[in-house]
């Protein structure tokens, strides 16, 4: 498939360029790169004021160590699935870093990116400025994986994985408020370099950072204090080297050092296979120690005189000293089991309103379970409303408290209230999730439940539909219509969506070859539609010889003529090869269109809008592939069966030489689908039976065609 046009500054490029290209590229850049590949053969820069989206699937290969500049946006997001790759290309070892100046747009963004093999600078530089870089992949750099720079700026570094970069994961220099959440670091020299002289407060939450030959966390400088909260740090050399540190509800684990440095206060952590240097600053408590040596580092230490909440022996510390059971430390699983003594351990309150635990990863014991992951409403007409119930099931050990039921797209909506916010343990609550669409689309959305058993979503999904369908269906296609004229016929179904009488006005109309409309040639005002039902006619349109020759459409509508509200509509076109050379080739207006009256009588209430007799269309579409569709009526219930064969007589429906379909069918309209994907190109012959209790029996035979 062709690509659309490539917009750049500096680069001469294809017009249109086919998804396995390869690209050179150097310069200044703006605009769009597209999902293919190019090959960096010099410097690029994106200069201030200029944008360039990356989209996913793109892939950047570096014949050298060239830099990206960025002075203005870049956008670079990809997704799970198809990521964005800057990368050296064969043959060459590396490539520059991507570097983020000063007067980079705080809205740059990388997202789903890979970016490996940069020389000895860095992956990414960042420098005083605040671009977000999430979900990325950066691995196997000389230098660090992220580098960020002097003063000023605040980027955002969240849900990283940075591993086997040589000097580090992170660096951090004197930045004013820098974002480091959710990254897992692993290999290289350190996982986190932090130099900071300025007195502020700084935090990094949730982060892994393992196997590195240095230190896990290496903090220096005379700023500070620097926060580490939720952190796991394990299988390093050192654990972690402080000037200033607050370490809160984090484990270290499996380092030759936990701690070392200036100050430090430590508070419901965990430290097992690990110590703490005696040379610490220390504030202690709420921890818990194992196969650690803490002697000499506080008064009274280790030495088990009381009782914490669980009542659990601890010091005055109220530092325990049990085997903290980790899930599985040995590949990197510091989740608590179930009866480790660190639960409801510490102090303060965990995120399940219970006391908290020690360690980075809590013991969630409020446990919400939902009875469906996702919810398919069935399809609704526009100003109708579905429900489907959807129940909460309190599993855990205590009561649950839901915080919030929040639905993305409005159009699904809960009976949640605040009123329903506490479950007790072993018991549920049911909810009803109501789905009322407002136009003819499929809508998307998800539920999510915020409570004390953590965040859960659930996948919403349903169609909206009119609260009345016209459907055409042409006898046969394509449809020429010679010079002097001539007429095509073709079903019109009407169908009422709902459970509620429908009224509503029908008109026909056709759209001339030089696009101006002519009609209506139909018009019912006032039609009426049982519940839940349908109305069909055989429509026959004439041509005149004097019409001019072109490509004609001819269109059907519903809903309300006067203010021309359309409902729904349907069309299909047919071709004119020519005009009678007697007439003018103009439009006129014999265009005759017959079969709405002399047939089935418009519906009312109370009355019967059932067919007269069996009929059956001939298949459409014919030919087809694979799928073709066969309409049919009964003017009563009986036994349908449907059988297929090929061009020799032999049955394709099925090896027992049993028939596709055979079943008891009420009376009104049907359809059966006959699938092809089977079989090969040719004519085959289908034989649609009706018998049964009080019809008379009835055969119709037919010919289609499967072409591939």
């Amino acid at each position: 498939m062709l690509r659309k046009m490539l917009v750049l500054v500096g680069v001469v490029v294809l017009a249109y360029i086919p998804s396995q290209a390869q690209i050179e590229i150097s310069g200044p850049l703006s605009g769009v790169l597209e999902d293919t590949t190019y090959i960096v053969v010099g410097d690029i820069s994106v200069l201030e004021g200029e944008s360039l989206v990356i989209e996913p699937g793109a892939a950047l290969l570096f014949n050298g160590g060239y830099d990206i500049e960025v002075f203005g946006l870049l956008s670079a997001i990809g997704n799970e699935t198809d990521s964005i790759y800057f990368v050296p290309n064969a043959g060459y070892d590396v490539r520059g870093p991507i570097e983020f100046e000063s007067s980079s747009s705080s809205s740059c963004i990388m997202q789903y990116c890979m970016i490996t093999d940069g020389n000895f600078q860095a992956g990414i530089n960042i420098y005083s400025s605040s671009p977000t870089i999430t979900n990325c992949t950066i691995r196997d750099n000389s230098g660090h994986g992220i580098k960020l720079h002097t003063y000023g700026g605040s980027p955002t570094l969240t849900d990283n994985l940075l591993s086997n970069n040589s000097n580090g994961g992170i660096y951090v220099r004197e930045l004013t408020n820098p974002t480091i959440t959710g990254n897992i670091i692993t290999g290289g020299r350190d996982g986190m370099e932090i130099q900071f002289a300025v007195t502020q407060a700084y935090s990094i939450e949730e982060n892994i950072v393992s196997d590195t030959w240095r230190y896990g966390i290496y903090h220096y400088g005379a700023g500070g204090p620097l926060e580490v909260i939720r952190c796991t740090v394990y299988s390093n050399n050192h654990g972690i080297y402080v000037g200033n540190l607050i370490l809160t509800n984090s484990t270290v684990s499996d380092n030759s050092h936990g701690v070392e440095g200036t100050n430090a206060v430590i508070i419901n952590s965990i430290f097992k296979n690990n110590d703490i240097s005696e040379n610490v600053n220390l504030t202690l408590s709420y921890c818990s120690f194992y196969n650690s040596d803490t002697t000499g580092l506080l008064p009274g230490l280790g030495e088990l005189v009381t009782v914490n909440n669980n009542g659990d022996s601890c010091d005055i510390y109220y530092n325990i000293f049990e085997d903290p059971l980790f899930v599985d430390p040995n590949n990197g699983d510091y989740h608590l089991q179930a009866g480790s003594t660190c639960i409801d351990a510490g102090t303060g309150i965990d995120p399940d309103y219970t006391l908290a635990d020690m360690g980075a990863w809590y013991f969630p014991q409020a446990n919400l379970v939902v009875s469906a992951d996702s919810l398919l409403f069935p399809v609704t007409s526009i100003g109708y409303m579905s429900i489907l119930p959807l129940n909460l099931y309190n599993i855990g050990t205590v009561d649950l408290i839901i915080a919030e039921v929040e639905s993305s797209n409005p159009t699904f909506t809960t009976n949640y209230t605040p009123d329903d916010s506490l479950v007790a343990v072993g018991d549920s609550l049911e909810l009803t999730v109501s789905f009322s669409p407002d136009s003819v689309t499929l809508y998307e959305g998800f539920l999510t439940i915020n409570s004390t058993g953590g965040t859960t979503q659930v996948s919403l999904s349903g169609e909206g539909i009119p609260i009345a369908e016209v459907e055409f269906n042409p006898l046969y296609e394509p449809i020429y219509i010679l010079p002097w004229g001539g007429e095509f016929a073709y079903y019109i179904m009407l169908t009422n969506n709902t459970v509620d009488i429908q009224s509503f006005d029908l008109w026909i109309d056709i759209l001339m070859p030089d696009s101006s409309l002519y009609g209506p040639v139909l018009l019912r005002e006032d039609l009426i539609l049982e519940p839940l039902s349908h109305l069909s006619r055989l429509m026959i349109q004439e041509v005149p010889a004097g019409a001019p020759e072109g490509r004609y459409i001819n269109q059907g509508h519903i809903g309300d003529y006067a203010m021309q509200e359309i409902w729904d509509e349907d069309a299909f076109a047919f071709t004119k090869v020519g005009y009678d050379q007697s007439g003018s080739g103009e439009v006129v207006d014999n265009w005759n269109l017959s079969g709405w009256d002399d047939q089935i009588k418009t519906v009312g209430f109370g009355e019967s809008n059932l067919p007269c007799e069996f009929t059956v269309q001939p298949p459409h579409p014919n030919p087809f592939n694979p799928t073709t569709t066969i309409s049919f009526s009964l003017p009563e219930a009986g036994l349908v069966r449907l059988d297929v064969f090929d061009i020799r007589g032999r049955e394709v429906g099925s090896a027992q030489d049993r028939p596709l379909r055979e079943s008891w069918m009420e009376a009104g309209w049907h359809q059966i689908t006959f699938d092809g994907s089977g079989l090969a190109s040719g004519i085959y012959l289908y034989r649609l039976e009706l018998s049964g209790s009080g019809t008379t029996p009835t055969t119709e035979i037919g010919k289609m065609v499967l072409m591939k």
